[in-house]
């Protein structure tokens, strides 16, 4: 054989290795996103072509939520997702292969306590029905503030309520309040006389949400290169939406197909990061020891539990100064 033709044979054998193993050479990285402002960048990312600058081959699949897209991301359908603890927490202690690559965003703004014209104070709420949606961050978000303001959680009736049912409850009188987020709070005021917004979780540093990027294990294992590349092209994105943030929200409105200027107003109040800081996995701990008291599963070690969840190996191989851990 000759020199010419063992070079082409040997290129050959290369490229078919890598079609065979899957290798990232063509790899597609695939995110899945719910159909809301928290899931912007992700949309911008791939469509303004910051992850094809970086050298990512990405694209997005929207589902109704965030919640479903981390079901396929933990089948194995998908490849990352974007969801709170109290979505991911439970999966991980269940058995789910996932990895924690950094934080997303970060809000005091989302979730809000919504209360009848009756209410005048925290302490108020003694006495009352109070409906949230359980073992999720309102009901969480509810606990801290009960909490900081020293009401009597004892005292207090919770109900669990579907959030389409919490402005009829809250109009017709069957509960005296309720916690929830998104559009679902200023709604509450809108259709209820006398109500009103009476804190959001961020309101005396109370409860800062936060939703964080979960990888696959397998794909964060196959293809470690793309996740790190991938989170410097969400960092781009991120200084873009800063410098350019109506064409930020006409890229992801035209995806969601929400007007430009709403889609504005949503993402405004949405703090968006690439960044894994010690301080926020303490505030993460503390969440998950809420999470394991509410029962249904057991983590017998915390500590234990978030070193084995966190991955910090993609951020610091790119962009060391964004983690501390």
């Amino acid at each position: 054989m000759s020199r010419k033709a063992l070079v082409v044979f040997t290129a050959l054998i290369v490229m078919l290795a890598l079609v065979g193993t899957g290798g990232s050479a063509d790899k597609k990285l695939t995110f899945g996103i719910g159909i809301s402002a928290p899931f912007a960048p992700f949309v911008i990312a791939v469509e303004k072509g910051f992850m094809e600058k970086r050298g990512v081959p990405a694209e997005y699949k929207m589902f109704e939520s965030g919640a479903p897209a981390f079901e396929a991301m933990v089948a194995g359908s998908l490849d990352a997702g974007m969801v709170s603890e109290f979505i991911f927490v439970p999966a991980r202690a269940k058995g789910a292969q996932i990895s924690l690559v950094s934080l997303f965003t970060v809000t005091g703004k989302d979730l809000g306590a919504v209360v009848s014209k009756n209410i005048k104070a925290p302490k108020d709420l003694e006495g009352k029905t109070v409906g949230t949606a359980v073992r999720t961050s309102a009901e969480y978000f509810m606990y801290k503030y009960f909490e900081k303001h020293g009401v009597d959680i004892s005292k207090v009736t919770v109900k669990n309520i579907n959030p389409t049912e919490t402005s009829p409850a809250l109009f017709r009188g069957d509960i005296d309040a309720f916690f929830l987020w998104g559009n679902w709070v200023p709604k509450g005021p809108e259709v209820v006389p006398g109500a009103r917004v009476i804190a959001y979780s961020g309101d005396d540093n109370v409860y800062i949400q936060k939703q964080s990027l979960i990888f696959n294990a397998n794909s964060l294992k196959a293809h470690p290169d793309l996740v790190g590349k991938s989170l410097l092209a969400l960092m781009d994105t991120i200084k873009f939406i800063k410098e350019q943030p109506d064409e930020a929200a006409a890229i992801a409105g035209k995806a969601f197909r929400i007007a430009p200027d709403e889609m504005k107003k949503q993402m405004a109040p949405l703090n968006y990061v690439v960044e894994l800081k010690r301080a926020s996995i303490n505030e993460y701990k503390a969440s998950t020891r809420w999470i394991v008291g509410k029962g249904g599963f057991n983590i017998p070690d915390v500590d234990k539990f978030w070193s084995e969840l966190v991955d910090a190996a993609p951020l610091k191989a790119v962009a060391p100064g964004q983690t501390d851990l």
